[in-house]
């Protein structure tokens, strides 16, 4: 199966227990990358999510979510808040939403309230609440909940197409 150098021969098959071995002894083989996690279309959530890396939901979520990186997909519906650095909406929103980056496609439908650094909404997408910017806030305090800083308000209600 391995030289005295090492090294896999040929002829060798690759099984699961040797894989490990053979990545760690010859480096040819790359560790999977890391992945966030995933809230499939099949999956219906009742309760609060905090997730200190990515996500992305194509399923349904009826509670608050904390994330690094949230993406909604097109099928996916969540009713609740939503805290994170970035956040990208393709499907349907009901509840607040506080981030760095908010980007808003022409396939969402947000309705609730926005804290944001920058925000996106492409032709088409659906936003109605009042956005406000939020100028030097970092992550952790948009996170955290609401803070004294300097915004402005304004309403936006984009129709579809």
């Amino acid at each position: 199966m391995f030289s005295k150098t090492g090294q896999r021969t040929e002829n060798a098959p690759v099984t699961p227990a040797t894989e490990p071995i053979e990545r760690h002894v010859t480096g040819t083989r790359a560790a999977p990358a890391a992945a966030g996690s995933l809230i499939s279309a099949e999956l219906k959530i009742v309760g609060n999510l905090n997730s200190a890396g990515d996500l992305r939901i194509d399923g349904a979520v009826e509670g608050d979510i904390s994330s690094r990186t949230l993406t909604i997909g097109e099928s996916a519906r969540v009713e609740g808040s939503i805290a994170a650095e970035t956040v990208r909406i393709s499907g349907t929103v009901s509840g607040h939403i506080k981030a760095t980056n908010v980007a808003i496609a022409r396939t969402a439908r947000v309705s609730g309230d926005i804290t944001y650094r920058t925000l996106s909404v492409e032709e088409g997408g659906v936003l109605e609440g009042q956005c406000r910017r939020s100028e030097g806030d970092n992550v952790a305090t948009l996170r955290a909940g609401p803070a004294s800083t300097k915004s402005s308000s304004a309403e936006a209600a984009l129709p579809a197409g």
